[in-house]
């Protein structure tokens, strides 16, 4: 059964974005970026079809993937997760979606 994460509308600051973001199959959860590059300013989630997505969430990398870690293992057989973020942490303000090749 897969598995979903979803971040509300509400943390998300992206121009013309009016949706929750879903997010399927989660295998890992990263802050900085996908080649591994630690900085503040992103999130990295990997999926199990090579799919990652790079978040920007300028200064709040670390509180994003604590709550996105949280969310993925908060309901063990579950299909939904709903990200809780604190209320400190900056908003998403850039989206990037990637394959591995």
């Amino acid at each position: 059964m897969g598995r979903y994460i979803k971040i509300k509308k509400e943390n998300i600051n992206i121009a013309g974005s009016d949706t929750d973001l879903l997010i399927g199959k989660v295998s890992a959860v990263a802050a900085g970026d996908q080649d591994g590059n630690n900085d503040a300013d992103n999130v990295a989630i990997f999926d199990e079809q090579g799919m990652f997505y790079t978040l920007t969430v300028t200064g709040s990398s670390a509180a994003w993937a604590q709550s996105i870690q949280n969310a993925v293992t908060a309901n063990p057989g579950g299909v939904l997760s709903t990200v809780t973020v604190p209320a400190s942490a900056a908003k998403i303000t850039g989206a990037q979606i990637s394959r591995f090749l």
